[in-house]
């Protein structure tokens, strides 16, 4: 490492160049050389004179490779089951949907590194192996993120789960941005050290924390995000608020052929489950009038739609179920409880999935709860509750309350929150 009166100075300016490139990534949704260029001078600096760079200048660095990772991890974190469903789409993506089981087990492992990582820089343990891993992590993002600014083989890679949402190009220069800020740290890994704590108390810590972590991930699968960043979260009025002429197509993508195709919303064949298998959204696009929300079909098994319910009903409580054949007989057990004390209370029951008419008839036949039941789009479905099943009370298009298949209430908790409801509207 090189110390003269100008380590300090250059350290900062590479770093500052990086983070500005990082400001202007934002305004560039799409592919710019212009960005490119400045990133690559970024990066070229970084190599340049990563040398140069005092303790300080690398106690920054590691605070804000670290700083981003913690952030990362913990907006993937909260809802793993996310990042579950985007692994799939890259499955799929790049044809190995053999590995599909795996997701889960696989985004949690993820996200735990991302997080590992992230800690251990951001506190200055185990800071050489944690620049390893960040190392490995970043070659990994990368790769897989120039391949979908290239190819958009996945619209959007969720890098920081559904928190921010970012076009495939932005995804790549970010990472390139990372790496320009992360190269002095792999240049002067040897001067990586903790002085304070003996090796063992490093390991301590960072278990300690991969532990906790893993208690937060396992607590966001079983039962909902601590935070949501869905679109149908608690407390938000669902209700469209477009121009009666406003349109939406839906672009979709055969991943075995790589052709695209596009369809009015209400045209799509959802209800076809090989065409389902095989096609994956990319893709929407808005053709006149304004929305301030997510726009959402469901219609019965004529193709008709009924999706104003929604938004008109009083006293509503949905099932959400994507996948009624991946229900077990314990959970079902719960949705006939569920079932039978709404009926009891006056609520209005109803079911929502992406599966087959064909099988939810004769699911039927064994359960026989299906009284009133509507489909709709698998992916937006997991958006609405991350459950399978799910239950969410929706009151005039409000969401009221969601639950996961782990959680479902009592009577009284629906009561509750009704007449809450009904006093803010006094």
């Amino acid at each position: 490492m090189i110390y003269n009166e100008k380590s300090a100075f250059l350290s900062f300016f590479v770093t500052f160049w990086s983070l500005c490139c990082a400001v202007a990534i934002g305004f560039f949704p799409d592919f710019s050389w212009w960005l490119l260029a400045a990133i690559l001078v970024g990066l070229f600096l970084s190599v340049a004179y990563s040398s140069h760079y005092n303790n300080g200048g690398l106690s920054f660095c590691r605070f804000l490779i670290g700083m981003l990772f913690v952030f990362s991890s913990l907006t993937k974190g909260v809802d793993p089951m996310g990042t579950e469903y985007k692994m799939i789409d890259y499955f799929y993506a790049y044809h190995i949907e053999w590995m599909n089981p795996a997701a889960l087990t696989l985004a949690v492992m993820m996200i735990l590194a991302e997080f590992a990582v992230g800690m251990c820089l951001l506190l200055n343990v185990l800071p050489r192996f944690a620049t390893l891993g960040a190392s490995l992590l970043m070659a990994f993002f990368t790769i897989t993120t120039f391949l979908d600014a290239l190819f958009n083989l996945v619209a959007d890679c969720g890098c920081f789960g559904a928190a921010i949402t970012m076009t495939n190009w932005q995804t790549f220069f970010k990472n390139l941005v990372i790496l320009t800020v992360l190269i002095p740290l792999i240049f002067n890994n040897k001067n990586l050290k903790n002085k304070t704590l003996t090796e063992m108390g490093q390991w301590v810590i960072a278990l300690l924390f991969a532990t906790l972590f893993v208690v937060f991930e396992v607590h966001n699968i079983r039962h909902l995000p601590v935070v949501d960043f869905m679109p149908w979260k608690v407390g938000k009025d669902m209700r469209p608020k477009q121009d009666n002429d406003m349109e939406i197509y839906l672009t979709f993508q055969d991943t075995v052929t790589g052709e695209t195709k596009e369809y009015l919303s209400s045209d799509y064949p959802y209800y076809d489950s090989v065409w389902m298998s095989r096609w994956q959204f990319v893709s929407q696009r808005s053709v006149g009038g304004t929305d301030e929300h997510l726009l959402f079909s469901m219609n019965d098994e004529n193709d008709e739609d009924f999706t104003d319910i929604l938004f008109d009903t009083d006293s509503l409580l949905i099932f959400v179920a994507p996948y009624l054949n991946e229900i077990d007989n314990k959970t079902w057990g719960e949705c006939k409880r569920i079932n039978s004390i709404a009926a009891d209370a006056g609520l209005r029951t109803i079911w929502i999935t992406a599966t087959k008419p064909s099988e939810v008839r004769r699911l039927n036949k064994w359960h026989g709860i299906f009284d009133e039941v509507y489909y709709g789009d698998e992916t937006e479905l997991k958006t609405m509750v991350r459950s399978n099943p799910g239950l969410m009370l929706m009151d005039g298009g409000v969401v009221l309350g969601k639950w996961s298949r782990h959680d479902f209430p009592d009577i009284e908790v629906f009561d509750r929150l009704l007449t809450r409801r009904a006093n803010q509207l006094q």
